[in-house]
């Protein structure tokens, strides 16, 4: 998959470019990670559905996927995110939703929530 993207696609996620002859397979969990991201941008689709995309990767990882998401989101692409790392989604979510005991307890624009000191330490907790 990797050496067959457009090469501006693959100049983002060089760690894949470096290993694009080899099968998917032998990729660890955080360069397959990378894959689903690679593959999103290449299919170009309308809606974006992302699963903790930040689990399992490096640092530098994390740094490529975050911005791969948020590039699409300013490409106008539709994203769905399920993240336990909450406030790098909320950073990028142009609609964030607090949910709890499955139970909506607050639907508002990501960076809003984050400046909401009482979901913050509600939610969030000092660390979170």
């Amino acid at each position: 998959m990797p050496g067959r993207a457009p090469a501006a696609v693959r100049e983002r996620f060089p760690v894949l470019d470096e290993r694009a002859r080899e099968p998917v397979a032998s990729l660890s969990g955080g360069q397959r990670k990378l894959v689903e991201s690679l593959r999103a941008l290449v299919l170009d689709p309308r809606l974006v559905l992302l699963d903790e995309p930040w689990m399992g990767l490096d640092p530098r990882s994390r740094t490529i996927v975050f911005e791969a998401i948020g590039r699409m989101a300013q490409e106008g692409r539709t994203l769905l995110l399920v993240e336990q790392n909450v406030r790098s989604g909320l950073r990028l979510a142009a609609r964030g939703v607090v949910m709890e005991g499955g139970q909506v307890r607050r639907v508002s624009r990501g960076p809003e929530i984050l400046a909401s000191p009482r979901v913050v330490a509600r939610y969030l907790g000092r660390w979170g």
